[in-house]
């Protein structure tokens, strides 16, 4: 079962992913790209960068 996460848009080409939004300041490295985010499974507290 896969745990609910916040989706955070930070710019026109990134995202943050994180069950506590508020966090997020702390979790803001590791950047992949789109693709590898829909193929992973979502890690939490990691920036996505988007195509």
């Amino acid at each position: 079962m896969k745990k609910l996460l916040s989706i955070i848009v930070v710019g026109e080409s990134q995202v943050i992913v994180a069950k506590n939004p508020r966090g997020l300041k702390k979790k803001s490295n590791g950047l992949i790209t789109w693709d590898n985010l829909t193929l992973s499974a979502y890690d939490e507290g990691k920036m996505f960068k988007l195509k």
